[in-house]
């Protein structure tokens, strides 16, 4: 993701590491992080029974302005997919 959007995803911090840059005065990223495709099973004291299989793709939710959008559509597009019918993150 970091290399993909490299424009809104990270900032150089002080001890020279990258760090999330999670919003801009035109865009909003929320990085959620890697897919499950199957969740774990836990026992009746929470215990992890079967861990779950991640996908191996990280997802993230960007919200930006239109100006914004035009400047970094070939990025955007790229990655983008279709949003989701039933979201686990509603904007608010």
């Amino acid at each position: 993701m970091i290399t993909t959007l490299p424009f809104c995803c990270h900032t150089l911090v002080s001890d020279g590491t990258t760090a999330w840059k999670k919003s801009g005065k035109d865009y909003v990223i929320d990085p959620i992080g890697d897919l499950v495709g199957v969740p774990a099973v836990y026992d009746a004291e929470g215990e992890v029974v079967t861990p779950a299989v991640m996908v191996g793709k990280f997802h993230a939710n960007l919200k930006c302005d239109d100006s914004f959008y035009e400047e970094n559509k070939d990025a955007i597009d790229s990655v983008a997919i279709e949003a989701p019918t039933t979201p686990k993150v509603v904007w608010a």
